[in-house]
C-alpha cells in the first residue's frame, strides 16, 4: 500500500463517483477523492465548497490563508474547511507540496431504531455535532492517516475484490481521524454494548463443541444456553443444518484427525480423549467419517 514516501506522482482525481457511507443515522456522501502532485507555484485561488473538505500534505512547502490569517503548510499537514469557509493556497514555488483530499457532505438519514444500536446513534451524534460545531481546524496529523489515504488510491488504482467496501472503510476512517484530531483528548460518552442474546447462544454452542469429551449431551448445552432441549435442536439447524448429535460426532471426528497426527498416542488414547469408551466403537465412527481405519488415517503422515 501507498505510505508518505510512495504517492502517486501524477495527479489522480475521482470527481463522478457515487459512493455514499451510511453510518447509524447519519449518511456521508463522497463529493471527491483527489490526489494533487507537487507542481511548483501550484494552487487554488480563494474559494469555498457547500461541504467539507480534508486536506493532507505529505510532502512538499505551501501556504494557506484563511479569514486573513496566514498558516505555513509542511509535510504532515492536515487540515479541514468547512462549508463556506473560503480558503486560498499555494504551493511553494522550490518545494511544492503534494495533496490529498476528501470532500464529503454530511446528512442525517430517516431510520428506524435498530436493537442495540444505541451506542451507535450516539456515536454518530457525537461526529455530526463535532463537525458541525468545526467550521476550520489546521493540525498536523499524529494518527497515521497518511497510509489511510495511499490506500484508498491503491484500491481506486488497483480495483481489487471488494474495492467498494474497502473505499467506504477507507473513507470513514480518515473522517473520523480528522474529527478525533479536532476533537483532543475527549472521550466517547457510551461504551459498546454486550452480545444480544442470539449472539451470546452462537459463541456458546461454537466454544461447547471446540473439545469434545465423553460427558457432552444436548441437555447440558441447553443448560448452558438456557433454553430446552427441543429449543436447542431448532437452534442446531439453525446454525449447523444438523442435528446435536450429528454436530457432536463431527467435532468428535475432526478432533480425532487432529490426534491421530501426533505419532505418540495411542489410538486408544485418541479415543478416550475424544469421549469413546470403546476404542472398536470409535474405530467404526471413524471410518464411517474419513473411508479410513485410525490406523490407515495416520500412515498418511509417517
Amino acid at each position: 500500500m501507498s505510505t508518505a514516501h510512495e504517492s502517486p506522482q501524477v495527479a489522480m482525481r475521482y470527481t463522478d463517483l457515487d459512493i455514499k457511507i451510511p453510518l447509524g443515522p447519519m449518511l456521508i456522501n463522497l463529493i471527491y477523492i483527489n490526489y494533487e502532485a507537487p507542481i511548483a507555484s501550484w494552487g487554488y485561488p480563494n474559494h469555498c465548497h457547500s461541504s467539507y473538505e480534508l486536506h493532507y500534505i505529505t510532502r512538499g512547502k505551501g501556504t494557506l490563508e484563511v479569514a486573513e490569517k496566514t498558516f505555513l503548510i509542511k509535510p504532515g499537514t492536515f487540515y479541514l474547511t468547512g462549508p463556506g469557509v473560503y480558503h486560498r493556497q499555494l504551493a511553494d514555488s522550490e518545494d511544492p507540496m503534494d495533496e490529498f483530499c476528501i470532500n464529503f457532505e454530511v446528512r442525517l438519514r430517516k431510520r428506524k431504531p435498530q436493537k442495540n444500536d444505541t451506542y451507535l446513534t450516539q456515536e454518530t451524534k457525537d461526529i455530526w455535532n463535532t463537525l458541525l460545531n468545526t467550521s476550520f481546524w489546521f493540525g498536523q496529523d499524529e494518527l497515521g492517516t497518511v497510509n489511510l489515504f495511499g490506500s484508498i488510491m491503491d484500491e481506486f488504482e488497483q480495483q481489487w475484490l471488494g474495492q467498494y467496501t474497502v473505499i467506504q472503510s477507507l473513507a470513514t476512517q480518515i473522517i473520523v481521524n480528522a474529527v478525533r484530531s479536532f476533537a483532543g483528548e475527549r472521550r466517547s460518552t457510551y461504551h459498546i454494548p454486550k452480545k444480544l442474546l442470539n449472539d451470546s447462544r452462537r459463541f456458546l454452542a461454537d466454544d461447547y463443541f471446540r473439545l469434545p469429551h465423553k460427558d457432552m449431551s444436548s441437555k447440558e448445552l441447553a443448560a448452558q444456553i438456557g433454553i430446552s432441549q427441543r429449543q436447542l435442536e431448532r437452534l442446531m439447524q439453525s446454525y449447523y443444518g444438523v442435528t446435536f448429535r450429528e454436530k457432536l460426532q463431527f467435532s468428535r471426528m475432526e478432533k480425532a484427525k487432529e490426534l491421530l497426527r501426533n505419532m505418540e498416542l495411542p489410538i486408544n488414547a485418541v479415543a478416550d480423549q475424544i469421549g469413546y469408551m470403546s476404542p472398536s466403537y470409535f474405530t467404526k465412527h471413524f471410518r464411517s467419517y474419513t473411508g479410513l481405519t485410525p490406523m490407515q488415517f495416520r500412515q498418511q503422515y509417517m
